[in-house]
């Protein structure tokens, strides 16, 4: 692919990855500097090379000195200007890191990350009401978008292990859980709440409901899944006949979806699952912040 199109920023990217998914971590930040020169004002390659500087390669200081380079180069990019706030929090530099989160939402409002990267910042530090100030601008103009639900989730998290609100958090799980229902993550911190307060239809309730959505998302992955198996098959068979073989497809992928829900009947929550968000109880605050510990969490 690199030979067909030296300059194209996303097969170096996905390239790296793959070398860095493999343990090659040297090889990994040669193929990134080799599309920087490439494609030197690629926001993703900067971004990519200062993780990669941080996390794997000559340190902090480098890693700085690529991602405001990239930034210089990208005027209205977030991601970048968010990764530089994250990596000053790793420092320990807090009134950079500041700096560099407002930086962000300058360069582009709309970039939930850096919101929700500032938000949880502001709240790791104790300054709960600054969070909830970032979480509500963060949603003016995103509350639509799908990234909208990891802020209302974050606030949601705040108001139950900071706040005790656990009327409002509730809340705000089930604003989170109307734009992206499938997101396990949002259920299980529900839940964990629900078993935090002890009380048991609470998590009845949302137990059943979280293992509903899960297996409504597993059929209609198994749905695509026969959908991509079966198709090119019954249309080749058919010949002239396609659409006849549509019809076929859509009784197998109905007959499949059927028995995939008798053997996935709820009925009532299984005990593992319970034991298994146990922990999420006592930890929510900081996975909601692990972010701050590594990598830039950018869309």
């Amino acid at each position: 692919a690199v030979a067909l199109d030296a300059g194209s920023a996303p097969t170096y990217t996905a390239w790296a990855r793959m070398e860095g998914e493999l343990g090659d971590r040297e090889e990994q930040g040669r193929i990134l500097q080799d599309g920087l020169d490439a494609s030197p004002k690629n926001r993703y390659l900067w971004l990519d090379i200062g993780v990669w500087e941080e996390q794997h390669g000559r340190g902090a200081a480098v890693a700085r000195e690529h991602l405001r380079t990239g930034a210089e180069l990208n005027p209205r990019d977030g991601s970048l200007r968010q990764a530089l706030a994250l990596l000053e929090a790793r420092q320990g530099n807090a009134q950079r890191a500041r700096a560099w989160f407002k930086k962000a939402v300058v360069a582009d409002a709309y970039h939930i990350p850096s919101w929700l990267s500032w938000g949880v910042f502001e709240w790791r530090r104790g300054d709960e009401q600054r969070a909830r100030e970032l979480f509500r601008r963060g949603l003016l103009g995103n509350a639509k978008r799908e990234g909208a639900a990891r802020i209302l989730h974050a606030w949601g998290a705040l108001e139950w292990r900071s706040a005790g609100n656990v009327t409002v958090a509730r809340e705000f799980f089930k604003a989170a859980l109307r734009i992206d229902s499938r997101s396990m993550t949002l259920w299980d911190t529900w839940l964990a709440l629900e078993m935090d307060t002890g009380d048991q239809s609470g998590v009845a309730e949302v137990s059943a409901a979280r293992t509903q959505t899960r297996s409504e998302a597993a059929m209609a992955s198994e749905d695509l899944r026969l959908q991509s198996l079966l198709a090119p098959t019954l249309v080749e068979a058919g010949g002239a006949e396609a659409p006849a073989a549509d019809s076929v497809l859509q009784r197998l992928v109905v007959w499949a979806a059927s028995q995939s829900r008798a053997a996935n009947d709820a009925g009532a929550l299984d005990k593992r699952i319970a034991l298994a968000v146990q922990p999420i109880a006592a930890g929510v605050a900081a996975g909601i912040g692990e972010h701050l510990s590594g990598g830039s969490g950018s869309a």
